[in-house]
Formats: C-alpha cells, sequence, structure tokens
C-alpha cells in the first residue's frame, strides 16, 4: 500500500503542543467512556486515583475528564505538580471554601499527587472533607484513595495515537490515512525501549520524523 502522506508539507506532528495532554483524545478501552468514568467516581464519593506508570497517559485521562466534571455541575480546582514538589502552594489550599459559601461543588484535581509528602497529602485530604470538595488525582502507585482507573496502554494504543498524529499533521482523514511514514517496526522497537512509556515513544519519534524528513530515511 502507497501513503498519502507527504511529510515535506507537514509540521512534524510530535512536538509537544501536539502530544501534550488534552491535545491527544485518551484511548478508553471498550466499553467505557468520560462519563461512564465519572459515574465510577460518584459512586466513589467524587474521591479517587489514576494509577499507572510514568508515561501512561494519567495526564491526559485527567484533561479528559475535566470538560465532563464541568458538565455535571463541579466547580474544577487543578494543579500539577512539578519534579519534587512537595508541597501545595498555600493560595491553591485557600481556595476552598467551604460548601456553604459556594454554588457549586469543588472537586480537586492533582497530577502527579505522590510526589507530596505526608503531611501534605494528609493536609489536602482533611481540607477536602471539611469543605465538601472532591478530590481526583493521578499518581505511579496505590495511594489512600480508591483507584478509579488504571491506566497501562498496550501497543494497540500507541499505533492508533501515532495514526492520528499523522492524519492530523497531514490534514487527511484519520481512517483514510493508511500506512504511515513511520514504520510499524520502527515504532515497536520505541515502544520496547522505552517498556511501554507513551510519552517518551512520542518524544522520540519526533526525532524519527525529522530524520526523515531530511534524508528520506527508510530505517529511521
Amino acid at each position: 500500500m502507497k501513503s498519502t502522506f507527504d511529510a515535506s508539507l507537514a509540521d512534524n506532528p510530535f512536538t509537544s503542543r501536539r502530544i501534550r495532554p488534552g491535545a491527544i483524545p485518551f484511548q478508553f478501552p471498550t466499553g467505557l467512556n468520560a462519563a461512564a468514568l465519572l459515574a465510577r467516581l460518584a459512586r466513589l464519593g467524587w474521591r479517587g486515583a489514576i494509577v499507572g506508570p510514568h508515561g501512561t497517559g494519567k495526564s491526559t485521562l485527567l484533561a479528559a475528564l475535566m470538560p465532563e466534571l464541568a458538565r455535571a455541575g463541579r466547580e474544577v480546582r487543578s494543579i500539577s505538580l512539578r519534579d519534587r514538589q512537595r508541597r501545595l502552594p498555600r493560595e491553591f489550599l485557600a481556595g476552598l471554601k467551604p460548601i456553604e459559601r459556594r454554588e457549586l461543588r469543588t472537586i480537586v484535581i492533582v497530577d502527579g499527587y505522590e510526589q507530596l509528602s505526608f503531611w501534605s497529602s494528609w493536609r489536602l485530604l482533611r481540607q477536602c472533607c471539611t469543605n465538601g470538595a472532591g478530590l481526583l488525582i493521578s499518581a505511579h502507585r496505590q495511594t489512600a484513595l480508591p483507584t478509579l482507573f488504571s491506566t497501562c496502554p498496550d501497543f494497540a494504543v500507541a499505533e492508533r495515537i501515532v495514526g492520528r498524529l499523522l492524519a492530523g499533521a497531514s490534514g487527511a482523514d484519520a481512517a483514510a490515512i493508511g500506512p504511515t511514514p513511520i514504520r510499524r517496526e520502527v515504532l515497536h522497537r520505541l515502544w520496547l525501549n522505552h517498556r511501554g512509556n507513551l510519552r517518551e515513544t512520542l518524544f522520540d519519534l519526533y526525532d524519527a520524523f525529522e530524520r526523515q524528513r531530511d534524508d528520506g530515511c527508510s530505517n529511521c
């Protein structure tokens, strides 16, 4: 089959703005979507954790749930923690108003929750309980909160995401793009090298794409 993709006319589809959380739709497993996951969170009392290794889509899933939470009448207060950020900013916690002073019920979202110190996570949970706020976090390991969803994408998910990114770069329809300039074995090798870390795989594909664009390398 001949590819319809013209790399010379496209921006690199693996730039950070294209692969950041929220730019790529989360790939839900069959039978599950954002609304169903939100219903599950409601049954858990609006407290839950998205758990998974690095680069497996936790931030992307949080980004997918935020609009659903807003539609469900929740006021979302979110923060993404930087490396080794042990505390939440004081102003972030101060913004959690008691429920009787608000029209909307708040849900706090913390991406990278495992970085918080024990006392910071305890204080956050206590403040959420006191103020009637929900709490949704992402973490690399199990926490005291019930697990809402575990991220563990397989290679088929990686192929679908790469296909969508390439289709977006070319302007072609994702379902009609067919073969892409990133060969399947190249993607599979990167996938194995990064042990299923999709984010790192996509980072490496940026370089692979540029090499191909520069010299037409068929093995990049």
